[in-house]
C-alpha cells in the first residue's frame, strides 16, 4: 500500500485525480495542435535566420556553373518524396481523429508533393533517358517544378483558411476514411493531368526554359507567380490568431519553401549551377522540416502516454487495495475475507484437508479507546494486526471485519491439534504488552473457532459458528478460546 501511495504522490494523482484525468483528456491538445512554446518559436526563428543568412551569402555566387552530378536529382527527389509521403500519412492520420478540413487539406497537399517529385524525377533529362520517360519534352520539368511549388502553396493556403479547432461537419464528420480515399484518388488524377499536359500537351503551354536557361522563368512571370503564391501562403499562417506547433513549423516550411523558388527559379541561371544546387537542398530542408517535428511531438506524446499508463496502472493498483484492504490496518478487509473465505473451503473440499475459522476479537477495546484516546486506540488496532499476521503462515489469511473483530484462516491442517497449537501460540504473542504511544498497553483477546472439513457448509454458517465460541469464550471471563462443536456445545 505504502508503494501505491507513493507512486500516486510522484504522479501527482494522489489528489483531486478524478479532476485531473478529466482535464487532461479534455484541456490537453495533442502536441502538434499545442499552443507553441516561446522556446519552439525562438528555434523556429533561429532556423529561418540561418536559412536567410546562407541564402544571402550564396545569391553573388549562384550563377557559378558547377559539377553535373546527374545521381543528385534521383537521390534527392526520392529523399524528398519519401519525406512527403511520410508527412502525409501522418497528417491524414489526425484527420481520422480530428475530421477536420484543414488538416485534409494540408495532407493531401504534402501527398501531391509526394506524387509530383516521384514524375518530376522521372521526367528529368540525363537521368534515366537522355530526354527523361513519359515523353518528356525540354519544358517538362520545368513546368512540372512549376506545379509542384505552386500546388502546394495553394493546399496550405487552404489549411490556413480553416481554423484548425472548427467541428467536423458534413461527409468528412462521417466517413474520414472515404474522404481520405478520394483525396488520395484525387491527387493521383490530377498529377496525371499535370504530367500530360506537361508532355503530350506542352505545346498549350508557353515555353519556360531555353537551352538549360531559367531567364524566360522570370520574364513570363511563372517563377514570380509561385514566388507570391509562396509569400501569400506565409501571411496567411503569419494571420492565424491560434499558433500552434504546426503552425509555427509550417511557417518554417514556407519561409524555405520561399528561399527554395527565389534560388532555383528566380537567382539561378541554368542546371546545375550554384543556385540550383542550393534550392534543391532548401526543398529538402522543407520536406524534411515538417516530418522531424512530427516525428519528435510523437515520441514525447509516446512518453506521455507511457506516463499516463504507468500513472493509471498505480492508481488501479491503489483503488484495487482500498477496495479490498482496510484502510487502517492494511489487511483483507470484510470484501475480500469472504472472497478467501469461500476460496478455502472449496479447497478444503476438494483436498479433504481440516481448515479452521478463528474469530478473535479484543478484550475491554471500548474502555482502552475512551481511556487513552481514539488515536491510541488506532495504534493497538495496527500493532494487534500485525501481531496476528506475524504468528501465522503466509499462506493463512488474516483479516479485519471492522472495530476490534479479526478473523484467521487456517488452511491445510493436519488436525485439529495442530490448529489448536497455532491458536495457543497466538493466545501466547497477544497477551505480551503493546506499545502504544510511548506506554506499554496490556490488551488480551478472545477467540472462537470452527472447523471445517469435506462437509457441505455454508461460509455463513461457518462464521457464525466461530463467532458463538467467541461468544462463549467472552462469557467464560475473556483471554480464553472456545472450539464450536455441532454436537456437544462448545468446549476449550
Amino acid at each position: 500500500m505504502a508503494q501505491a501511495i507513493q507512486g500516486l504522490k510522484e504522479a501527482g494523482l494522489f489528489q483531486q485525480t478524478g479532476q485531473r484525468a478529466k482535464r487532461s483528456a479534455i484541456h490537453t491538445p495533442a502536441l502538434p495542435l499545442a499552443p507553441a512554446t516561446a522556446r519552439q518559436i525562438r528555434w523556429a526563428f533561429f532556423i529561418v535566420i540561418i536559412s536567410i543568412a546562407v541564402t544571402a551569402a550564396a545569391v553573388p555566387f549562384a550563377r557559378l556553373p558547377l559539377l553535373k552530378v546527374t545521381a543528385f536529382i534521383p537521390s534527392y527527389e526520392s529523399a524528398t518524396a519519401t519525406c512527403d509521403l511520410v508527412t502525409a500519412v501522418l497528417l491524414f492520420g489526425r484527420v481520422t481523429r480530428r475530421r477536420s478540413v484543414a488538416f485534409l487539406a494540408l495532407a493531401t497537399g504534402y501527398l501531391f508533393n509526394a506524387c509530383i517529385v516521384a514524375v518530376h524525377g522521372l521526367t528529368f533529362p540525363g537521368v534515366f533517358s537522355e530526354t527523361g520517360l513519359f515523353a518528356a519534352n525540354d519544358q517538362t520539368t520545368a513546368w512540372l517544378y512549376i506545379f509542384w511549388h505552386g500546388g502546394f502553396c495553394l493546399f496550405v493556403l487552404g489549411y490556413a483558411m480553416f481554423p484548425e479547432h472548427e467541428r467536423a461537419f458534413g461527409y468528412i464528420g462521417r466517413h474520414p476514411g472515404r474522404v481520405i480515399a478520394c483525396s488520395a484518388t484525387g491527387v493521383v488524377a490530377l498529377v496525371a493531368a499535370l504530367t500530360l499536359l506537361a508532355t503530350v500537351g506542352h505545346g498549350a503551354l508557353p515555353t519556360i526554359i531555353q537551352g538549360g536557361n531559367y531567364a524566360l522563368m522570370v520574364s513570363t512571370g511563372t517563377s514570380p507567380a509561385v514566388l507570391a503564391l509562396s509569400a501569400l501562403a506565409l501571411l496567411a499562417l503569419l494571420r492565424r490568431q491560434e499558433r500552434t506547433v504546426l503552425d509555427v513549423w509550417l511557417m518554417v516550411v514556407m519561409s524555405v519553401w520561399l528561399l527554395d523558388v527565389m534560388l532555383s527559379s528566380v537567382v539561378s541561371s541554368s542546371r546545375y549551377d550554384l543556385g540550383w544546387y542550393a534550392g534543391r537542398c532548401y526543398g529538402l530542408v522543407a520536406a524534411c522540416c515538417l516530418l522531424i517535428t512530427l516525428l519528435f511531438e510523437m515520441n514525447r506524446l509516446y512518453d506521455r502516454l507511457n506516463s499516463a499508463l504507468a500513472n493509471a496502472r498505480t492508481l488501479e493498483q491503489d483503488l484495487t487495495f482500498r477496495a479490498e484492504n482496510d484502510s487502517l490496518t492494511g489487511l483483507p478487509n470484510r470484501t475480500l475475507f469472504y472472497d478467501r473465505l469461500e476460496t478455502a473451503m472449496a479447497r478444503c473440499r476438494r483436498t479433504k484437508k481440516l481448515m479452521a475459522l478463528l474469530y478473535v476479537d479484543i478484550d475491554n477495546f471500548k474502555t482502552i479507546n475512551d481511556s487513552l484516546g481514539h488515536a491510541a486506540g488506532d495504534d493497538l488496532l495496527r500493532s494487534f494486526a500485525q501481531r496476528l499476521s506475524r504468528c501465522v503462515r503466509a499462506a493463512d489469511t488474516v483479516a479485519r471485519l471492522g472495530g476490534d473483530e479479526f478473523t484467521v484462516i487456517l488452511e491445510n491442517l493436519g488436525s485439529r491439534e495442530t490448529a489448536r497449537s497455532v491458536v495457543d501460540k497466538l493466545m501466547a504473542a497477544l497477551r505480551h504488552p503493546f506499545a502504544v504511544g510511548g506506554n506499554d498497553i496490556q490488551a488480551n483477546a478472545s477467540i472462537g473457532i470452527a472447523y471445517c472439513s469435506d462437509g457441505e457448509i455454508k461460509p455463513d454458517l461457518l462464521i457464525k459458528q466461530a463467532d458463538a465460541a467467541l461468544y462463549q469464550a467472552k462469557q467464560h471471563g475473556r483471554n480464553h478460546y472456545r472450539i464450536h462443536m455441532p454436537e456437544a456445545g462448545s468446549a476449550r
